[in-house]
Protein backbone atom coordinates (compact mmCIF):
# COMPACT_ATOMS: atom_id res chain seq x y z
CA UNK A 1 0.00 0.00 0.00
CA UNK A 2 1.15 3.48 -0.11
CA UNK A 3 -0.75 6.13 1.70
CA UNK A 4 0.13 9.27 0.31
CA UNK A 5 -1.60 8.37 -2.61
CA UNK A 6 -4.30 5.89 -1.10
CA UNK A 7 -2.80 3.30 -3.73
CA UNK A 8 -2.82 -0.09 -3.13
CA UNK A 9 -1.71 -3.40 -5.10
CA UNK A 10 -3.23 -6.91 -4.64
CA UNK A 11 -2.24 -10.41 -6.00
CA UNK A 12 -5.38 -12.43 -7.17
CA UNK A 13 -4.81 -15.29 -9.10
CA UNK A 14 -7.52 -17.63 -10.63
CA UNK A 15 -6.83 -20.63 -13.71
CA UNK A 16 -8.76 -18.19 -16.35
CA UNK A 17 -7.06 -14.58 -17.21
CA UNK A 18 -9.33 -11.81 -15.53
CA UNK A 19 -10.82 -9.10 -18.03
CA UNK A 20 -8.92 -6.15 -17.41
CA UNK A 21 -9.03 -2.40 -18.77
CA UNK A 22 -5.61 -0.77 -20.27
CA UNK A 23 -3.80 2.04 -18.36
CA UNK A 24 -3.62 5.60 -20.92
CA UNK A 25 -1.24 7.82 -21.09
CA UNK A 26 -2.49 10.78 -18.41
CA UNK A 27 0.10 13.11 -20.51
CA UNK A 28 -2.08 13.23 -23.19
CA UNK A 29 -5.28 14.22 -21.31
CA UNK A 30 -6.14 17.65 -22.34
CA UNK A 31 -8.92 20.15 -20.37
CA UNK A 32 -11.79 19.78 -22.13
CA UNK A 33 -11.36 16.18 -23.15
CA UNK A 34 -14.91 13.85 -22.58
CA UNK A 35 -14.42 11.31 -19.60
CA UNK A 36 -16.51 8.91 -18.21
CA UNK A 37 -16.21 7.98 -14.16
CA UNK A 38 -17.37 4.70 -12.63
CA UNK A 39 -17.89 4.03 -9.00
CA UNK A 40 -20.03 2.78 -6.32
CA UNK A 41 -21.61 5.88 -4.77
CA UNK A 42 -24.13 4.89 -1.80
CA UNK A 43 -23.83 0.89 -2.50
CA UNK A 44 -25.06 1.25 -6.17
CA UNK A 45 -22.33 -1.00 -7.83
CA UNK A 46 -21.30 -0.15 -11.46
CA UNK A 47 -22.37 3.71 -11.27
CA UNK A 48 -21.55 5.38 -14.83
CA UNK A 49 -21.36 9.45 -15.07
CA UNK A 50 -20.16 11.49 -17.58
CA UNK A 51 -18.22 15.16 -17.60
CA UNK A 52 -14.79 17.12 -18.85
CA UNK A 53 -11.66 17.17 -17.94
CA UNK A 54 -11.74 20.86 -16.25
CA UNK A 55 -8.26 21.21 -14.94
CA UNK A 56 -4.44 19.51 -14.76
CA UNK A 57 -1.87 19.20 -12.11
CA UNK A 58 -4.79 20.30 -9.33
CA UNK A 59 -2.94 20.55 -6.04
CA UNK A 60 -5.91 20.17 -3.02
CA UNK A 61 -4.00 20.17 0.04
CA UNK A 62 -4.45 16.60 0.58
CA UNK A 63 -1.12 16.01 0.66
CA UNK A 64 2.64 16.17 -0.61
CA UNK A 65 2.03 14.75 -3.35
CA UNK A 66 -1.06 16.41 -5.04
CA UNK A 67 -1.49 16.42 -8.79
CA UNK A 68 -5.25 15.40 -9.83
CA UNK A 69 -6.68 15.97 -12.82
CA UNK A 70 -10.18 17.50 -12.06
CA UNK A 71 -12.96 16.62 -13.62
CA UNK A 72 -16.96 17.79 -12.97
CA UNK A 73 -17.95 14.44 -13.83
CA UNK A 74 -20.07 13.22 -10.73
CA UNK A 75 -18.07 11.73 -8.18
CA UNK A 76 -19.78 10.92 -5.00
CA UNK A 77 -18.84 8.55 -2.08
CA UNK A 78 -18.02 5.16 -2.99
CA UNK A 79 -16.65 6.26 -5.96
CA UNK A 80 -13.13 6.69 -4.71
CA UNK A 81 -10.58 3.94 -6.29
CA UNK A 82 -13.20 3.59 -8.89
CA UNK A 83 -11.75 4.34 -12.84
CA UNK A 84 -11.68 7.38 -14.92
CA UNK A 85 -11.86 6.47 -18.97
CA UNK A 86 -11.20 8.44 -21.74
CA UNK A 87 -13.09 7.81 -25.11
CA UNK A 88 -11.34 5.24 -26.24
CA UNK A 89 -11.95 3.04 -22.91
CA UNK A 90 -8.99 3.48 -21.67
CA UNK A 91 -8.31 3.87 -17.71
CA UNK A 92 -6.64 7.72 -17.27
CA UNK A 93 -6.98 8.28 -13.70
CA UNK A 94 -8.33 6.93 -10.34
CA UNK A 95 -11.59 8.45 -8.96
CA UNK A 96 -10.41 9.36 -5.34
CA UNK A 97 -11.62 13.05 -4.27
CA UNK A 98 -14.29 15.33 -4.11
CA UNK A 99 -14.52 19.04 -3.07
CA UNK A 100 -18.11 19.48 -1.59
CA UNK A 101 -19.75 22.00 1.13
CA UNK A 102 -22.22 19.82 1.10
CA UNK A 103 -21.14 16.21 0.82
CA UNK A 104 -22.87 15.53 -2.43
CA UNK A 105 -21.27 16.57 -5.82
CA UNK A 106 -20.81 19.40 -7.00
CA UNK A 107 -19.32 18.88 -10.13
CA UNK A 108 -15.40 19.00 -8.46
CA UNK A 109 -13.71 15.92 -8.12
CA UNK A 110 -10.24 14.77 -8.83
CA UNK A 111 -8.32 11.45 -10.31
CA UNK A 112 -5.26 9.97 -9.51
CA UNK A 113 -3.19 10.38 -13.13
CA UNK A 114 -2.88 7.01 -14.48
CA UNK A 115 0.89 8.05 -14.93
CA UNK A 116 1.05 8.52 -11.34
CA UNK A 117 -0.74 5.20 -10.78
CA UNK A 118 1.77 3.41 -12.91
CA UNK A 119 4.89 4.43 -11.03
CA UNK A 120 3.50 3.68 -7.84
CA UNK A 121 2.17 0.44 -8.35
CA UNK A 122 5.44 -0.95 -10.42
CA UNK A 123 7.33 -0.09 -7.29
CA UNK A 124 4.92 -1.71 -5.07
CA UNK A 125 5.31 -4.95 -6.98
CA UNK A 126 8.55 -3.91 -7.34
CA UNK A 127 9.75 -3.09 -3.93
CA UNK A 128 6.67 -3.37 -1.61
CA UNK A 129 7.14 0.25 -0.66
CA UNK A 130 7.59 4.04 -1.82
CA UNK A 131 10.49 5.71 -1.68
CA UNK A 132 10.07 9.26 -2.23
CA UNK A 133 13.36 11.93 -2.90
CA UNK A 134 12.54 15.39 -1.20
CA UNK A 135 13.69 18.56 -1.89
CA UNK A 136 11.78 21.10 -0.18
CA UNK A 137 9.71 23.19 -2.22
CA UNK A 138 6.19 23.68 -3.62
CA UNK A 139 6.22 23.87 -7.26
CA UNK A 140 3.56 25.10 -9.64
CA UNK A 141 2.78 24.88 -13.24
CA UNK A 142 3.09 27.88 -15.57
CA UNK A 143 0.73 29.01 -17.86
CA UNK A 144 1.27 30.60 -20.70
CA UNK A 145 0.31 33.92 -19.45
CA UNK A 146 2.96 33.67 -16.58
CA UNK A 147 5.07 32.38 -19.09
CA UNK A 148 5.01 35.21 -21.10
CA UNK A 149 5.15 37.44 -18.77
CA UNK A 150 8.33 35.87 -16.95
CA UNK A 151 9.82 35.45 -20.89
CA UNK A 152 9.76 31.16 -20.24
CA UNK A 153 9.63 30.02 -23.93
CA UNK A 154 6.33 27.89 -24.55
CA UNK A 155 5.95 24.89 -27.11
CA UNK A 156 2.98 23.29 -28.25
CA UNK A 157 0.80 25.07 -25.40
CA UNK A 158 2.84 24.34 -22.65
CA UNK A 159 6.09 26.18 -20.95
CA UNK A 160 9.22 24.55 -20.48
CA UNK A 161 9.86 24.38 -16.25
CA UNK A 162 8.00 24.37 -13.22
CA UNK A 163 7.46 27.39 -11.22
CA UNK A 164 8.88 27.53 -7.34
CA UNK A 165 5.86 28.61 -5.57
CA UNK A 166 7.40 28.18 -2.30
CA UNK A 167 11.23 26.12 0.00
CA UNK A 168 10.74 24.81 3.31
CA UNK A 169 13.21 26.70 5.36
CA UNK A 170 16.56 24.68 5.83
CA UNK A 171 15.42 22.00 2.99
CA UNK A 172 17.74 20.57 0.45
CA UNK A 173 16.33 23.41 -2.45
CA UNK A 174 16.78 26.23 -0.07
CA UNK A 175 20.44 25.43 1.22
CA UNK A 176 21.18 24.73 -2.54
CA UNK A 177 19.98 28.73 -2.75
CA UNK A 178 16.72 28.10 -4.42
CA UNK A 179 13.74 30.71 -3.72
CA UNK A 180 10.42 31.25 -5.19
CA UNK A 181 9.70 32.69 -8.24
CA UNK A 182 13.12 30.53 -9.51
CA UNK A 183 11.84 28.39 -12.54
CA UNK A 184 13.60 24.51 -12.46
CA UNK A 185 13.65 23.44 -16.24
CA UNK A 186 16.59 20.39 -15.50
CA UNK A 187 17.21 18.05 -12.80
CA UNK A 188 20.19 16.71 -12.64
CA UNK A 189 20.81 17.61 -16.44
CA UNK A 190 17.38 16.12 -17.90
Amino acid sequence: TDPSTDLAVLKVTRKQPFPYLQLGDSEKVTPGQWVIAIGNPFGLAETVTTGVVSALGRDIGDGQYDSFIQIDAPINEGNSGGPLLNQRGEVIGVNTAILTPSGGSVGIGFSIPSDMVKRITSELIESGHITRGFIGVQVQSISPEMAQAMGVPVHDGKADGALIAQTIPEGPAAKAGRKPRDIITKVDGK
